[in-house]
C-alpha cells in the first residue's frame, strides 16, 4: 500500500494514526507482536457471543511464551502484550479498563472488542505479521512440524537471518545503519526483495548474452514482489498432496 511504502501512518476512526514500526523499535514490538498471531479460532471457545478481542484476553490458547502463566497472571500478560504493542504504534501509553475490558486512549479514543480486530488487522499489514497456523489435528500438526524441521535442517545453509537482510541492503544501496534504523519493517523487507531482484535480473541479463535470450527468461525489473514469504505449510501441501 502507498502508506506503507513511505512508512506513513494509518489513519483509523475513533483510534487516530496507527504507525508502523521502524527497526530501531522493532526489537521491543517483537517481544509482544506474538499476541497479533493469535484470534478466537485459537482458542478452545468457538460460540459467536464472544469477540476475537475477550477470547484472547479471557480465554486459552496453545502459544510457548504463556506457558507457566495460569489464571489471573495470565490474563495480565496478554493484556501487558497488546498494551505496549498500542504504545509502540499509536505512542501513546494506554490504560485497561477492567470494568468496560477496553483500553483507554486520550480524547475518549478506546480499543475495544468493537474495533480490535480493525487495528490488528492494520498493524498486521503494515508490519508483515501471518496469523499463527491452525491445524485439523494433532497428528497432521506433528507430521507438519517434522517436516519443517527436516526441511530447515536440509536448507540451514542457506537461510538468510536478519543481520544477512540489513547488510545486504546496506552494501546495495549505500544505506548507513542509521537510516536503516529508521525504516520500517516493511520498507526493510521491501528493499531486501527489491534488491534480490535486481540482482537475479542482472545475472539473467548477462547468462542471456552469453547463451541467447531464446534460451533464459528475462523477468521485469520492476515486477511486483511476495512481501509475505510463502506460508511453510502450504509449500509441502503441494509437494504431498496426494499424501494427505
Amino acid at each position: 500500500m502507498y502508506h506503507d511504502i513511505f512508512g506513513l501512518p494509518r489513519l483509523m476512526d475513533n483510534v487516530g494514526y496507527i504507525y508502523p514500526v521502524k527497526m530501531k523499535d522493532y526489537l521491543d514490538f517483537c517481544n509482544y507482536s506474538w499476541i497479533l498471531r493469535y484470534e478466537k479460532s485459537h482458542t478452545y471457545v468457538k460460540s459467536e457471543e464472544i469477540s476475537n478481542f475477550e477470547a484472547i484476553i479471557y480465554r486459552n490458547f496453545k502459544c510457548d511464551l504463556l506457558e507457566g502463566f495460569e489464571g489471573n497472571d495470565l490474563i495480565k500478560v496478554k493484556i501487558y502484550a497488546i498494551g505496549q504493542i498500542i504504545k509502540i504504534v499509536l505512542k501513546e501509553e494506554p490504560r485497561f479498563d477492567f470494568e468496560k475490558n477496553e483500553f483507554l486512549l486520550s480524547n475518549n479514543r478506546k480499543i475495544n472488542k468493537n474495533n480490535y480486530d480493525e487495528f490488528r488487522s492494520i498493524v498486521m499489514e503494515q508490519n508483515l505479521i501471518m496469523k499463527e497456523k491452525i491445524y485439523k489435528s494433532k497428528e497432521l500438526e506433528q507430521w507438519f512440524k517434522k517436516a519443517k524441521k527436516t526441511k530447515e535442517k536440509e536448507n540451514r545453509n542457506s537461510n538468510v537471518d536478519f543481520e544477512d537482510i540489513v547488510s545486504t541492503i546496506k552494501n546495495k544501496t549505500g544505506c548507513t545503519y542509521d537510516e536503516l534504523l529508521n525504516e520500517t519493517y516493511y520498507q526493510l523487507i521491501t528493499d531486501f526483495m527489491r534488491v534480490i531482484e535486481i540482482s537475479n535480473h542482472e545475472d539473467a541479463v548477462i547468462f542471456a548474452s552469453q547463451v541467447g535470450t531464446d534460451k533464459i527468461k528475462i523477468e521485469p525489473i520492476s515486477k511486483k514482489i511476495k512481501l509475505m514469504q510463502e506460508d511453510p505449510d502450504e509449500s509441502l501441501k503441494k509437494k504431498f498432496n496426494s499424501l494427505l
